[in-house]
């Protein structure tokens, strides 16, 4: 979605839109300070909404218990500080 969305807002109207893109790390692997602080964040907002989101979609759309979904986000949460995870947008 997110390389499509230049072209989205220019046909709904938008016009001078520009595209960028960046790294964002998942955690506190990168070595340079700013990036190591954005990742620390980025692996918190992480950690915070990653039941919320998944409650719904794997309670809604697969049919999973309560109890599988948190059983799912506990492994997650601990594996998540292990890895040198980024997104690109």
């Amino acid at each position: 979605m997110g390389r499509k969305m230049k072209g989205l807002m220019e046909n709904a109207g938008f016009i001078d839109v520009v595209e960028s893109t960046a790294i964002w790390p998942i955690g506190g692997w990168p070595k340079d300070k700013q990036l190591k602080q954005v990742g620390r964040w980025g692996l918190l907002g992480l950690s915070e909404s990653l039941y919320p989101f998944s409650v719904a979609l794997l309670t809604r759309g697969l049919g999973w218990s309560i109890d599988q979904v948190r059983e799912l986000c506990r492994d997650t949460e601990k594996e998540l500080p292990k890895g040198n995870y980024y997104a690109h947008g």
